[in-house]
């Protein structure tokens, strides 16, 4: 596995392997211990395209941003447990969990893949996210958990 320090000011491209896109997806913090996304960025190509259930962003200040505002809405907490990854040809899959505490909840944990593709660089050009928003998220919140187990059920 690739354990390399990586320097947040880093603007130099680096190409993407499985084991660096373990240990790049499982760091999230920066070098004072404050919660951050930037050491990911010379692993992705400026015209990066992400894509999740909710939303889909293209270019590297768009998903800067989205970063951004991710870490922000989770000032109480955030880790991303990453449990296995695999890649063929130009493709990496990743298995994950993110550990996510919002204002006033418990912690959320949401379960996902990732199918990141790589360009000929070897920069991750596409970021593909599958998940369960809305059961995972639900189901840290008082009285809607229960509300939405029965509307699912339905």
């Amino acid at each position: 596995m690739n354990t390399e320090v990586i320097s947040v000011e880093s603007t130099e491209k680096k190409a993407v392997d499985v084991d660096t896109a373990i240990a790049i997806f499982s760091k999230y913090t920066d070098e004072n211990g404050d919660l951050s996304m930037a050491h990911m960025y010379p692993y992705y190509s400026e015209d990066v395209v992400f894509k999740d259930s909710i939303q889909t962003i293209e270019g590297m200040k768009g998903f800067r941003a989205m970063g951004d505002r991710l870490l922000e809405r989770c000032q109480k907490g955030y880790r991303m447990e990453v449990h296995s990854g695999a890649q063929r040809g130009d493709k990496i899959f990743l298995h994950w969990t993110m550990h996510m505490r919002f204002m006033g909840t418990s912690w959320a944990p949401v379960d996902g893949t990732s199918i990141l593709s790589l360009n000929k660089e070897g920069l991750i050009c596409a970021q593909r996210d599958h998940y369960d928003l809305w059961g995972d998220t639900f189901s840290v919140i008082p009285g809607v958990s229960r509300l939405y187990a029965w509307f699912v059920q339905k």
